[in-house]
């Protein structure tokens, strides 16, 4: 058919291929002309891709993106790194254009961007005014994340109120008798806290933050209650602990925690039910292993409790309203366990004495192992796993701090042996004291001070406590930089603070 079957505006008909053609402006009509007529169309399109494409890389990057959905923590929604559902509209556009497979990899290029950055931003000794020396034990965060709780190995407890560029320190719970270390976790609506007396822990510390520390005359004054355990717990050297909050699917009118307890062979669970006006303790289980237990960890669900023994097995032991019982073996390797961390319900991390850390699924399936950790006795050393950022801070042998995202398999590094960081009141930073001076010289010389990056620094104590602490936004920075994390490191007496600028 040589001539148009009909008559279409601003199209031509093209009588060997049989259709019609848009007419684009062009020099000619022809059937050559509109060949290269389409392909200067094609080409401009690339042009203003081209140019679209420079300037979304000319628009500053938004790091880390929101953590995408894997296999292990199911396809649906999740939440993103700034704690809130949804994409960071900046970074959705820079993404736009890209795969699935691509996106994920700036993701993780941004999320080391951002925590291979962290430097020495201040240094506290928070027990300075109640007795020293002493042993930073445990760390933990409040429920509105605005304060800092540490405790330490003579069961004193100090609250640090954080703010930007300035902090505040008050003394919680002091026993100038108390002796053993002392754990804080956090529960959905309060912060607890636990001391060990002569070998044995009978009571606990109810810090209620309900109202949220808005200033310093809200925390020095908070309401705190000390609650009988119904079982007295022996404890014998360290022991192991464990805790998740399982929100009420009703609301806020009632909320519950559980916490699990290992010295030696022996677990105890208690859960804590928590009404507006009343908080429930009760013993509900207790179990025997026949190594000595190492590690506890809790999934989501607070339906399956995960347990490390030193003779290297990791066993999931099922929990329900009033019995416990060990049903089956996750994994069985060499080394003590000495860490166990649930990232997602799909999801293991197991750390081991020799220095092995992987990543494994609740059927003992490998999914990822990490290069990096260093130890080969210790026990004791500092852990922090941050589940919605998915990075990890763990202390080596060699007194030296290195954080991971669980999905690369080598540790952040930043090739800076100094970062500029913000600069706080003179008296929230020790660092410029000549006793923090001598005490952190490495013998040729140097001295550990502000600025100095995460990687480069050597702690003169072993790190016994790592903590995931919500960023202090100040004025100059965007709301959604107070979902990053900065990191807390408890070593000796002393408490460093790493942020990135």
């Amino acid at each position: 058919m040589a001539e148009a079957p009909f008559d279409m505006p601003g199209h031509r008909w093209d009588p060997e291929k049989k259709r019609f053609f848009k007419i684009v402006p062009g020099p000619s009509t022809s059937a050559s002309g509109s060949s290269s007529g389409a392909q200067g169309s094609g080409s401009r399109h690339r042009g203003s891709k081209q140019r679209k494409t420079e300037k979304q890389k000319q628009e500053p990057p938004r790091p880390p993106l929101p953590a995408l959905p894997t296999a292990a923590s199911g396809l649906g929604v999740g939440r993103s790194a700034f704690g809130q559902r949804g994409w960071d509209p900046v970074a959705q556009r820079q993404q736009a254009r890209n795969s699935v497979a691509v996106t994920r990899q700036r993701a993780h290029q941004l999320t080391e961007a951002a925590y291979s950055q962290l430097a020495l931003t201040r240094v506290l000794r928070p027990f300075d005014y109640i007795r020293e020396p002493c042993t930073i034990a445990s760390m933990s965060t409040d429920f509105h994340s605005k304060a800092l709780l540490v405790s330490n190995t003579n069961s004193d407890l100090v609250g640090v109120l954080e703010r930007p560029y300035l902090s505040s320190m008050y003394t919680l719970d002091y026993d100038p008798d108390g002796s053993g270390p002392s754990q804080v976790w956090q529960g959905p609506r309060q912060s607890f806290y636990a001391a060990f007396h002569d070998g044995a822990l009978s009571s606990f510390i109810d810090i209620n933050f309900a109202t949220g520390p808005a200033s310093p005359s809200d925390f020095s004054d908070p309401n705190i209650d000390v609650f009988e355990l119904p079982r007295v717990v022996n404890l014998h050297g360290s022991a192991s602990w464990a805790s998740c909050c399982l929100p009420s699917s009703s609301g806020d009118s009632e909320d519950s925690s559980i916490l699990a307890i290992a010295p030696g062979k022996n677990v105890h669970v208690f859960t804590f039910v928590h009404t507006q006006s009343s908080l429930v303790v009760k013993h509900v289980a207790q179990n025997k292993e026949l190594s000595d237990i190492m590690a506890l960890a809790l999934d989501p669900t607070g339906r399956v409790l995960y347990v490390g023994l030193r003779s290297g097995i990791v066993r999931a032991w099922s929990l329900t309203s009033n019995t416990l019982t060990a049903f089956r073996t996750v994994v069985a390797g060499q080394g003590s366990v000495t860490n166990l961390a649930v990232p997602s319900c799909g999801e293991l991390l197991v750390v081991r004495i020799t220095g092995e850390v992987s990543l494994v699924t609740p059927t003992g399936d490998t999914i990822r192992t990490f290069e990096g950790h260093v130890n080969s006795y210790h026990f004791d050393l500092g852990f922090a796993l941050d589940p919605e950022s998915r990075v990890m801070a763990l202390a080596g042998i060699d007194n030296r701090v290195r954080v991971w995202s669980l999905d690369l398999s080598t540790p952040f590094k930043t090739s800076a042996a100094k970062i500029p960081v913000p600069k706080f009141g003179g008296f929230d930073d020790e660092s410029v004291k000549t006793i923090f001076k001598q005490a952190h010289e490495d013998g040729e010389g140097r001295v550990m001070e502000r600025e100095d990056a995460l990687g480069a620094c050597v702690f003169p104590k072993d790190v016994t406590a790592l903590l995931w602490h919500p960023r202090m936004t100040r004025e100059d920075e965007p709301a959604e930089v107070g979902g990053f994390k900065d990191l807390y490191v408890g070593a000796g007496e002393w408490v460093y603070h790493f942020t990135w600028p």
